[in-house]
């Protein structure tokens, strides 16, 4: 009589209970708290970074070239460098962009 106690006391409860001790309740816990803890991960910046802002430049940035007359510097964040071209071209440039997109041209961001 004591044995057949005891082996009921240690007994597991069946698959189909809903006590929140059962193993199927606990592993739902733990996907729908690491669903909730999910986070974006942070873009890093690469490229240069201005020194205004503390965000890499814009793709439309421009600035005077440092050392050869008649140049300008272009930012293209794509590629994460400036790119040099002369002034004439810059504007060819920047006139066909106008003609091509229409009202969804942006000017570009002059830094110097």
């Amino acid at each position: 009589m004591y044995i057949l106690f005891f082996f009921l006391m240690i007994r597991r409860p069946p698959r189909s209970t809903l006590s929140s001790s059962s193993a199927a309740s606990d592993v739902y816990k733990r996907q729908v708290q690491e669903e909730a803890t999910y986070e974006e991960p942070v873009q890093e910046e690469v490229g240069d970074i201005n020194p205004y802002t503390g965000r890499e430049y814009e793709s439309n940035s421009v600035r005077m070239h440092p050392k050869r007359i008649g140049y300008v510097q272009v930012y293209d964040r794509a590629n994460h460098k400036w790119t040099d071209m002369t002034e004439w071209a810059f504007l060819g440039y920047q006139e066909r962009k106008k003609v091509l997109l229409g009202e969804d041209y942006e000017p570009p961001i002059y830094l110097d």
